[in-house]
């Protein structure tokens, strides 16, 4: 199935679209926002990076001057430089420096790189008795584990440790202390172990604060403003996306509020053109369909009273003219202008016009009854392969002596229809007859019969009347089936009212069949009418 290319998504699909485009792009600008404003923050107040990746080459050449205390831990933090001996050689602040680690101190401070990190808590036994929980958990990608727990008493003893936990049950304040990472002035401490280009071993000891009060605070205000701001931005967006949401939306229905008032005024041409969300598509679509079907009915409305004209003057023609032959030889009668011995003559004249005009009527009133909405067929299950046998029989006498030859194709096969045998030998009889008078005598009528299938499946059974005569003229071969269409010549040389094929295909769609004349004429059948009529299942 071919892709309507003015079709964009339903309008759901594109609302959702436009509102996840539109949830990106605040994102996007919440983000950039929050960054180049943190950014601009942290560059302004000068706040800690926390990362010894750009000190790490001036701690092995041993210049530890150069290294900047505030960037590495913070404002109000210092550092220490350790020898293999646990002895402090380098402090950044000379009034806090320990001096001398003990090897219990340091395996207490926790490692600034790896991946094992400690917790604390606080509790209370049911003796209100203060209780300190250290876990330690080793993380590893998007997994983390816990390696051991230990439970301490007021006292800094282990009371409660998990198998795998250090042996020791007893800490120092000072071991206590680096333990639970509770160091004054909010002070954060680690380690970090690195060889010296001397080839020594050496430990760096960060005690880390990463802002002061004031800086905290002007940091606090800067995320306000910086708050404030993303505020705005998303209402400034919200105010974007429903006005263009708006338009979205008013544009089709502008659209097509024009082409229904220009409908009304009455411009009947009015073709909505719109490309975008699929049910906009469709509405339009279907507003051209109304438009064109409305079209379509005025212009056969104005068809059908020209075809209800027509056939009025029609039927007065073709009942006006054997009238008018019975008028005259009637008045040549009755003023004895006709000699005795020619008189017998005029009357079977005028016999035979009033046996054309009755035959007239009754196609007339024929048609008119199939026409009725309360006309109904007698349709009862015969054998067809009989009945077309015992028809054409019937009517091969006739055939033959008005010159035709008739040449049957009926096998000897066995199918049920549900027919109105009367109606369906009248619908057959007009086929016939059609053939007879449009044709020359010597003219071969050949009927075959088969079983297909129909246009819509179904097993129904094949009838096709053929004939190797004249054939039907281009002109007319379109509307054959239509009521009063006759040859150029025939309804000045009284031929037929045009009615009988009519009545043929109205009698053979009210037995729920079809009846098609075929164009490519062959070398051996110049018209062939083909007729399906549906099986009994």
């Amino acid at each position: 199935m071919k892709k309507d290319k003015r079709k964009k998504g339903s309008f759901f699909s594109l609302l959702i679209k436009n509102y996840i485009a539109f949830t990106v792009v605040n994102v996007i600008l919440v983000l950039s926002i929050f960054s180049l404003g943190t950014l601009a923050l942290g560059a302004h107040l000068k706040m800690a990076k926390g990362d010894i990746s750009s000190s790490v080459k001036l701690l092995e050449k041993g210049q530890y001057e150069r290294v900047k205390p505030y960037t590495l831990v913070g404002p109000k933090g210092y550092f220490e430089i350790l020898d293999k001996n646990n002895k402090v050689v380098y402090t950044s602040d000379q009034k806090r420096s320990r001096g001398v680690y003990t090897k219990g101190e340091l395996e207490c401070i926790q490692d600034y790189t790896g991946n094992v990190y400690r917790f604390c808590s606080r509790y209370k036994d049911p003796d209100d008795q203060p209780l300190v929980v250290v876990q330690s958990e080793h993380y590893e990608e998007n997994h983390r584990r816990s390696d051991y727990f230990q439970i301490f008493d007021q006292n800094r003893d282990v009371v409660m440790a998990s198998t795998n936990a250090p042996e020791k049950r007893h800490y120092t304040k000072r071991e206590f202390t680096y333990l639970t990472n509770d160091l004054d002035d909010d002070l954060e401490i680690s380690k970090y172990t690195f060889e010296g280009n001397d080839g020594k071993d050496y430990k760096l000891i960060m005690n880390m604060t990463f802002s002061d009060q004031r800086s905290l605070a002007a940091y606090s205000h800067g995320l306000i403003v910086i708050d404030i701001g993303i505020i705005l931005c998303y209402i400034l967006s919200i105010f974007g996306f429903v006005l263009w949401l708006s338009r979205k939306i008013k544009k089709p229905l502008y659209t097509l509020s024009n082409a229904m008032q220009a409908f009304a005024d009455g411009d009947r041409n009015q073709e909505v053109k719109y490309k975008g969300s699929a049910e906009f598509v469709q509405i339009c679509d279907s507003f051209n369909n109304m438009s064109e079907q409305l079209r379509e009915s005025e212009q056969a409305k104005i068809k059908m009273e020209e075809q209800r004209q027509k056939m009025l003057a029609d039927i007065s023609h073709d009942l006006k003219t054997p009238i008018t032959t019975i008028q005259g030889y009637a008045k040549a009668l009755a003023d004895e202008m006709i000699a005795p011995e020619n008189q017998k003559k005029y009357l079977n004249k005028i016999y035979g016009k009033s046996v054309e005009l009755t035959d007239l009527i009754n196609t007339f009133y024929e048609y008119s009854k199939l026409e009725h909405p309360d006309f109904s067929f007698s349709l009862q299950p015969i054998e067809i392969y009989e009945f077309l046998r015992e028809y054409l029989a019937g009517r091969y006498e006739e055939i033959s002596d008005k010159g035709f030859e008739l040449e049957l194709d009926i096998p000897e096969k066995h199918a049920l229809c549900k027919i109105d045998a009367p109606q369906l030998k009248r619908g057959f009889d007009n086929i016939v007859n059609n053939s007879i008078k449009h044709n020359p005598k010597g003219t071969k009528l050949f009927v075959h019969v088969s079983e297909e299938h129909d246009q819509t499946g179904k097993a129904a059974v094949q009838i096709i009347f053929a004939d190797n005569g004249v054939g039907i003229p281009e002109d007319i071969a379109l509307s054959i089936f239509d009521p009063f269409v006759v040859g150029d010549d025939s309804r000045n040389s009284a031929q037929g009212s045009g009615l009988g094929l009519s009545i043929s295909k109205k009698i053979i769609e009210g037995h729920g069949g079809r009846i098609t004349l075929e164009r490519n004429q062959t070398r051996e059948h110049k018209t062939v009418f083909k007729i399906w009529i549906p099986q009994e299942e």
